[in-house]
């Protein structure tokens, strides 16, 4: 099987890429060939996410989808995504909020697709040798984000400093939209890709409060370090964390697959993630990191990619 993958012509520098070379290495090891040129002949395009090139000369074209936009049901930046999905051969959604989301916004575009639902890996094996960065308080949480107010920085860092035992948060990630000076909060800006781990295995726990997030890939990372994560009961998180991984506070209100408009306040009851917080961490509990395995997850691509070649 040949397939022809954009994103991994250029160096990652966001999530989708990242992952997109994280995948390659394992669907070689199953016998695919990635070819490098769209002009060579290639059974399968795999787009990563909707991009303005859209199928490039493969047999099939699949398509990996992280969600839409949510801005009302005829919301203009959803017109590419529409595009490519009326132009798939195969979808991959992240998790099931991520395909219910898509249905609920694109019901015409998406009606009939032909899907299935792989969430995103890593690999725990890169975590193993990393030395973990040293704590400055009892409890470290991190929270990794490319920062925008739907990420609910403010709620998680007003979290911390409300909690009543000693706890340290890293806010990782550009353009923080909340920022206080508090001897509990630490802002670090955006981490090389290579010294992630360390921040990943030096926390006690991940706290991500995003409430629309399908497949989170800082969560995914962090479970693979080891690292359990607090979260709340929206969006897709809760589907990678369940009660393996960490806990998924009942502080939100599950989203209701409604137009909205993401940047705005969201009620969420902070005494509640506090508590399940506490309790987390005083577990000293970690997390399967084998669930979300780079190896299962390209496995599951490849069998998915073999089943579109049949169509």
């Amino acid at each position: 099987m040949k397939v022809f993958c954009r994103a991994l012509l250029s160096k990652p520098s966001t999530g989708k890429g990242f992952f997109a070379h994280r995948l390659a290495p394992h669907l070689v090891k199953l016998g695919v060939e990635l070819v490098s040129n769209s002009s060579t002949s290639h059974d399968i395009d795999l787009a990563v996410s909707p991009t303005k090139h859209g199928p490039e000369g493969g047999k099939k074209y699949i398509l990996r989808l992280d969600g839409v936009y949510w801005g009302s049901r005829n919301d203009k930046r959803n017109a590419p995504i529409a595009k490519h999905l009326e132009q798939s051969d195969g979808v991959v959604f992240q998790s099931k909020f991520c395909k219910k989301s898509v249905l609920a916004q694109l019901p015409r575009a998406s009606k009939g697709v032909y899907s299935t639902i792989i969430r995103n890996g890593a690999d725990p094996a890169f975590y193993i040798a990393i030395e973990p960065m040293p704590k400055k308080h009892r409890y470290q949480l991190i929270a990794s984000a490319r920062w925008r107010r739907n990420k609910r920085l403010k709620e998680a860092v007003k979290t911390v400093i409300r909690a009543p035992i000693d706890i340290g948060l890293w806010v990782l990630g550009d353009k923080p939209d909340y920022k206080v000076e508090h001897p509990r909060i630490e802002y670090l800006g955006r981490v090389p890709q290579e010294e992630l781990g360390r921040y990943y295995k030096g926390a006690d726990a991940m706290l991500h409060l995003g409430a629309y997030d399908p497949c989170p890939n800082a969560v995914v990372e962090c479970i693979a370090a080891g690292t359990p994560v607090v979260c709340v009961n929206s969006g897709g998180t809760p589907e990678l964390v369940g009660a393996d991984n960490g806990v998924v506070s009942d502080a939100d209100t599950p989203f209701n697959l409604k137009p909205v408009d993401v940047n705005k306040t969201r009620p969420m009851d902070r005494a509640v993630v506090i508590r399940d917080m506490v309790e987390l961490l005083e577990s000293n509990r970690g997390s399967d990191s084998s669930s979300v395995s780079i190896e299962k997850c390209a496995l599951s691509y490849f069998k998915f990619m073999k089943k579109v070649c049949r169509r």
